[in-house]
This record gives C-alpha cells, sequence and structure tokens, in this order.
C-alpha cells in the first residue's frame, strides 16, 4: 500500500503525506538555513539538524546498547530501541487501553477510532487505515 500524498505546499509544490510534514516544509521556506554539509552541500536551518546528516555520511554510531551492544547513530533511536527490551509503551491511545512502543504505531492505531485511511492499493485502489 503506498500513503496518499494530500498535502502540498503552496511555495514549492512539494506533496506530502501528513500535515505535520507539510508544516515543517514551510518552516523551512521562512528559515534561513545557514548550516552546510562539507559532504553534499545540503543545507539545514539547525545545527543539530546538520549533526544529525553528518551521521549519514560517516556512519558513525556512538550510542550503544547497554542490553544488546546495538549500535545508532542519535540517542533518539537508541532511546526507541531500548524500550524494545524494557517493554516500555509510552504512547497510550486516549480512546482504549492500546499502547506501544513507537509514536508512529499510535497514529496508525488511532485511525482505527477515526475511520482515516489514508492508504491505498497500488493496485484495486481500495483504502485502508494502515500500510499493513
Amino acid at each position: 500500500y503506498s500513503k496518499e500524498k494530500a498535502y502540498s505546499c503552496n511555495l514549492c509544490d512539494k506533496k506530502f503525506s501528513y500535515k505535520s510534514n507539510l508544516h515543517r516544509q514551510g518552516s523551512n521556506h521562512s528559515k534561513e538555513k545557514a548550516y552546510s554539509c562539507s559532504a553534499c552541500d545540503k543545507k539545514f536551518a539547525l545545527k543539530n539538524s546538520l549533526t544529525r546528516h553528518i551521521s549519514i555520511h560517516s556512519n558513525e554510531k556512538a550510542y550503544s546498547c547497554t542490553i544488546c551492544d546495538k549500535k545508532f547513530t542519535d540517542r533518539s533511536s537508541l532511546t526507541q530501541h531500548v524500550r524494545i527490551h524494557t517493554k516500555e509503551k509510552p504512547y497510550v491511545c486516549d480512546r482504549c487501553d492500546w499502547s506501544s512502543t513507537f509514536k508512529g504505531d499510535l497514529i496508525s492505531h488511532y485511525r482505527i477510532h477515526t475511520n482515516e485511511t489514508p492508504y491505498s492499493c497500488s493496485i484495486c485502489k481500495k483504502k485502508v487505515h494502515s500500510k499493513n
């Protein structure tokens, strides 16, 4: 299933599946991108965005899981990974007793309650709640 890109930026015509990504794109237009990657010349408005991006080129994985020694390029990925081991599920549905380790899973789950069907089959065009 593919996610429909229903949200369009009126400044550059890029299309997005989520409204939040469109808002982020809009803020990119209003910020000066003062931080440049020396490896690929991509520019960023925020220094931490550049720092995160640079790890793609260096393949440096400075954050290690103390449980299984798996390594990550950023702290947030490590934090999310550790929740798998600890069985922590901080993302809780406010309409039922469902919870998840991952925020994206909660967003997908919530569509059951809202009847939102953002994905469609590329063959038959049937609209569904999730990629699965």
